[in-house]
């Protein structure tokens, strides 16, 4: 399995380096996809695996908003993109969080409720720091996303047990 994960983050290290914009928020969680799968393939990916998806969570409930409120940036990239859009769009914002459920961790996920509490400081870092109305061409402001990340770290905390049981194959 160890071989597969090399290969994993091998492949998100060179998507990220040719096509990554880091001030697009996308990118930082598919960069840390990429970081856990180095960590599956020392096999310590269960230090991470909350924290990571936490982070899945907030970017596909993000997505969904951006693309209801029509974002600029989701539009033009469907434009540029034409029928390589939904492919792409499905690796860098739903594919990462399906392989962490898929294939989580066999060891028990370390520090939960920490991970969680720092997944949701990372985004709110981030959100803090950037025009999300200007960067997304949206007509929201970082409120928003701040709420979306703090309801998504609170619904984790509340529900631990079955987060737990989502990031760990038994």
């Amino acid at each position: 399995m160890s071989a597969r994960w090399t290969i994993a983050a091998c492949a998100v290290a060179a998507a990220v380096g040719l096509c990554g914009d880091f001030t697009h928020y996308t990118w930082w969680v598919f960069l840390q996809f990429g970081v856990f799968c180095a960590l599956q393939a020392a096999g310590v990916g269960h230090r991470i695996v909350v924290f990571l998806g936490v982070q899945c969570i907030v970017v596909i409930g993000a997505v969904i908003g951006m693309s209801a409120l029509q974002c600029t940036v989701l539009v033009d990239a469907a434009n540029e993109w034409n029928a390589a859009y939904v492919p792409l769009n499905m690796l860098v914002h739903y594919i990462p969080f399906a392989a962490l459920v898929a294939f989580a961790p066999r060891t028990r996920p370390a520090c939960l409720v920490e991970q969680i509490t720092v997944g949701v400081a990372v985004f709110a870092m981030y959100a803090c720091n950037r025009d999300v109305g200007h960067t997304y061409g949206c007509t929201t402001d970082n409120a928003a996303g701040l709420a979306w990340a703090a309801a998504v770290g609170g619904v984790c905390v509340a529900f631990q047990q079955h987060v737990e049981r989502l990031f760990w194959c038994v």
